[in-house]
């Protein structure tokens, strides 16, 4: 236990924290915002930093199953994955929060916005592949 929390978390875990080797990520770097806190909080941000968003390439179909491959891989049960859209909507949201309170504010309609509004938009999608209902 980490501060009676389940883990220690990166809090940032994307593309640009971790340096690939051969086109393979092959270590993880930038740990000051990590934290102690629950192991799913971080996952959900993770997802959408890595697979999931409004403008990347891939079809939602691609990314729903990319989705799907990361957890499993990862070896997340299944009753964690409960409302797992609206997890990850909400964990963007809250990185949003944390950036305006450092006085780090996006204007109105700012791609980040705009990422918000697709993840609420999709996370039912997003239960739906996982199986894991809303």
């Amino acid at each position: 236990m980490a501060d009676g929390e389940e883990t220690v978390c990166h809090n940032d875990f994307s593309p640009l924290n971790v340096t690939f080797v051969d086109g393979l990520p092959a270590a993880a770097f930038d740990f000051d915002q990590a934290a102690p806190g629950p192991r799913v909080r971080d996952l959900a941000y993770a997802a959408w930093l890595w697979l999931l968003g409004a403008d990347i390439a891939a079809p939602l179909t691609r990314q729903l199953a990319l989705l799907r491959t990361f957890l499993d891989a990862y070896g997340l049960p299944h009753e964690h994955r409960h409302a797992f859209g609206a997890r990850i909507a909400s964990r963007v949201e809250a990185e949003r929060a944390f950036h305006e309170a450092a006085g780090r504010v996006a204007p109105p309609g700012s791609w980040l916005d705009r990422e918000i509004v697709w993840l609420r938009e999709h996370a039912a999608a997003v239960d739906g592949e996982l199986g894991a209902g809303g």
